[in-house]
């Protein structure tokens, strides 16, 4: 199960930073118009950063949210969560603990910290499928357009038309598929790492902060 969550996480992580990214230079080109005439002095090497950030963002995302049974995505993500639902026992919880370095011998440390410890049961993740479901349905009408047409595939009937697509997709459709596959992550890491029982609205992410801050340092270096 570790080595699936880590995957998953994998991509999580190139979604995200690939994502804020992009919109981080975007955000800041439009709040510092000095910062903006900068980037248009390079504009060529600019937009084949921006562009590859985008296919990238846009191509993670239709792995995650593959429904194609063979793939990884984060529907056989939560099959196998169910398939394997005993490894996110207090139990296996426990013995992971007693028999990571550096070994603790201290039973009464163990037995207290696995007190607040919760055992998933098959309706907890169910629930996850269930709000995985109506993303998917996001997914597929606002996103996968873009992405098997303009990205995946060179549609030749959509080559004049490209726009249209995106026209019909606003930057806060895709982050909240970000943001709801950040959290996924989170729910199962934690869950699997700690024996946490996270709701989504306590999770709090701060990915955008993040990036944008590192973007806003690199711009300015380039700037002066």
């Amino acid at each position: 199960m570790r080595s699936l969550l880590s995957k998953f996480n994998e991509e999580v992580v190139a979604l995200s930073s690939t994502f804020y990214t992009w919109k981080g230079i975007h955000d800041i080109a439009y709040e510092c118009s000095e910062i903006e005439r900068t980037l248009n002095l390079d504009a060529e090497t600019w937009n084949i950063i921006l562009h590859s950030l985008q296919v990238t963002h846009f191509m993670t995302l239709g792995r995650i949210f593959d429904i194609d049974g063979d793939a990884f995505s984060i529907h056989k993500l939560l099959r196998e969560c169910i398939d394997n639902i005993d490894d996110f026992s207090k139990e296996a919880l426990r013995e992971r603990k007693r028999v990571a370095p550096p070994v603790n011998a201290d039973r009464n440390w163990l037995d207290s910290y696995m007190d607040s410890k919760y055992s998933p049961t098959q309706a907890d993740f169910l629930r996850l499928r269930g709000e995985t479901s109506k993303k998917q349905k996001d997914y597929e009408e606002h996103i996968k357009p873009i992405r098997h047409k303009v990205y995946a595939h060179t549609d030749f009937s959509m080559m004049d038309t490209a726009h249209l697509l995106f026209s019909k997709t606003k930057i806060k459709q895709i982050e909240d598929l970000v943001i709801y596959a950040l959290k996924i992550d989170r729910v199962l890491t934690r869950l699997y790492d700690n024996g946490d029982n996270l709701s989504f609205d306590k999770i709090t992410i701060q990915e955008e902060e993040h990036h944008k801050a590192s973007v806003e340092k690199l711009l300015k270096r380039i700037k002066s």
